[in-house]
């Protein structure tokens, strides 16, 4: 597309963030419909990280890298590693000169430092590889790119510890109920102890009350169904039977069984559906509103809080399971280890490396690099390998199956996206904050682009690039990007559910709610720019 005129370019460069808001619309509605829950957002997240991502990193990697490209690999940590640390010392210094809350430094130095690397910039290079402007080959590349970038992401993050910046915000809290064991140590009962002693003795009639909750929830239902004068609706009483099994199973457990017992009530409405070839047949509608039932804007703090597990063991290692997971894991004889030689830094950098996004990504670039093993996967020129009797590569079912699952990775990833935007409320704006906001997405959004060009100028200058436009164009885009919205489900981590200030949630979703309005139009200028300006199309 050489030679294009200005109105083609910005048209190509439109088109792409049409599709990426129809999928965050769409999963932002599901989201407010209750479809898209925060438990089916953890799952889909887990799912992500576990097994689609993974096989997209490993079909990408080792179909578009060849050992020839490690020049490209040091170039993508040297350009991420700018942007991290240009991010994150612009996000310090717009918190000490604006009205932005003390508590809330490490919340956006964060937000200036990690940026939505993965799903949008894929989505558009994957918008972008029909020919017009790039090749499905470039396109191809293009993603394995990124994939290198999310990786380097994931490093600085979780790895190296970017996390806690915003665990940093939350160490009044943490330090708070440190103090409160310490008391206890010297035979000061707590407040919260005591209630755990009084459930324990209360047990039996909780657990009485719970089952006779049930039973009665079961009684009605069969008397509702006997009165439809159906017995299609099986499946409820099935249900109604397992609530009933568990509710027995956990008569021990004080806490949960309580918790059951109480709230649980019965909303039973029927609805007549009837069709012209069929007999009207009564339809039973079932809805329970306990504590499992999820409310119409559930409530991400709740969803995600482990602060209390915190308070209570702080030697809990971090690590991630999902795009918006963080675990808990036990310490272990491995790392009681590593903390008698104060190397808990290097536990945790080996403990995320064992997940199976970063295992894939060593795993691909390692097969990626050795020609005869790359040439059991994809046709390669170096080496040559009897072919299966297909006439294909010994092992392209695994690129099969690896391009079929990974192929859902992105969708999901920006269904995520708009879901987590619609849980975003404003509980209380700190005064002065909104100047915050507004200054912080104006340098995500328009000053780092611009600081990106200027960068990436500097690559070009020095012939890092070369002839790799894919490579100069994902290494200036990722400058535009608005903040990750894993941040949201990193500081519902630490928030506490119990309390009404929180103020660190308030200010991220502002900020949030500032950044992804405004990329739809920053990020299609900046590629716009990129494509005419710098790349010359």
């Amino acid at each position: 597309m050489t030679g294009a005129t200005l109105g083609s370019v910005i048209y190509t460069a439109f088109k792409p963030i049409i599709k990426i808001y129809l999928i965050i619309g769409t999963g932002y509605i599901l989201a407010r419909m209750n479809i898209l829950t925060i438990d089916t957002g953890r799952n889909l997240s887990n799912m992500v990280m576990t097994a689609l991502l993974p096989c997209l990193i490993f079909n990408k990697i080792i179909s578009s890298i060849q050992s020839s490209d490690i020049k490209a690999i040091g170039i993508i940590g040297l350009n991420a590693t700018l942007l991290f640390m240009v991010g994150g010392t612009c996000g310090f210094i717009i918190g000490k000169m604006t009205p932005s809350p003390k508590r809330w430094t490490g919340g956006i130095i964060s937000v200036g430092i990690f940026p939505n690397i993965s799903d949008l910039p894929i989505a558009y290079v994957q918008s972008m590889d029909t020919g017009t402007i790039f090749t499905q080959q470039q396109g191809n590349k293009g993603v394995a790119y990124v994939c290198v970038y999310l990786a380097f992401y994931i490093i600085y993050q979780f790895n190296l510890g970017g996390y806690k910046f915003i665990e940093y915000d939350f160490r009044d809290a943490l330090k708070a109920d440190i103090e409160n064991d310490t008391i206890e140590e010297k035979g000061t009962s707590r407040p919260d102890q005591d209630n755990i002693r009084r459930e324990k003795e209360e047990s039996g009639h909780g657990s009485t009350e719970s089952s006779s909750s049930v039973a009665s929830f079961i009684q009605e239902g069969q008397e509702d169904l006997a009165n439809t004068g159906t017995n299609t609706n099986t499946e409820l009483l099935q249900h109604a039977a397992f609530l009933n099994a568990r509710s027995n199973s956990t008569t021990s457990d004080t806490s949960h069984s309580s918790s059951q017992a109480a709230p649980l009530r019965r909303k039973m409405t029927t609805r007549a559906s009837t069709s012209s070839n069929h007999s009207g047949v009564s339809a039973l509608s079932l809805q329970l509103d306990g504590p499992d039932a999820a409310p119409s804007t559930p409530n991400i703090i709740e969803g995600y809080s482990e602060l209390e597990r915190l308070r209570t063991n702080p030697n809990l290692t971090r690590t991630v399971t999902g795009m918006q997971d963080i675990s808990l894991v036990p310490p272990d004889r491995v790392r009681a280890l590593f903390q008698k030689y104060h190397l808990l830094f290097v536990y945790g950098i080996f403990e995320n490396l064992k997940k199976p996004t970063s295992v894939t990504l060593i795993v691909s670039i390692a097969f990626a690099m050795i020609p005869w093993v790359k040439a059991l996967f994809v046709s390669s020129n170096q080496v040559h390998l009897p072919d299966a009797p297909d006439g294909n590569p010994p092992l392209s079912f695994m690129m099969d199956f690896t391009s079929y699952v990974g192929a859902a990775c992105v969708p999901i990833g920006l269904l995520l996206v708009g879901a987590t935007l619609s849980r975003l409320t404003v509980k209380a704006i700190p005064p002065g904050f909104l100047y915050t906001a507004a200054v912080i997405t104006v340098f995500r959004l328009v000053a780092m682009p611009v600081l990106g060009c200027l960068v990436n100028w500097g690559f070009d200058r020095a012939n890092f690039f070369v002839d790799d436009d894919m490579l100069r164009f994902i290494s200036i885009i990722n400058w535009g990007l608005p903040s990750a919205t894993t941040l949201v489900y990193f500081t519902a981590f630490y928030s506490d559910p119990k309390s009404d200030d929180n103020i660190q949630m308030d200010c991220l979703s502002i900020v949030m709610l500032c950044q992804y309005p405004l990329l739809s139009i920053t990020l299609p200028t900046l590629v716009s720019y990129t494509l005419k300006a710098i790349m010359h199309y």
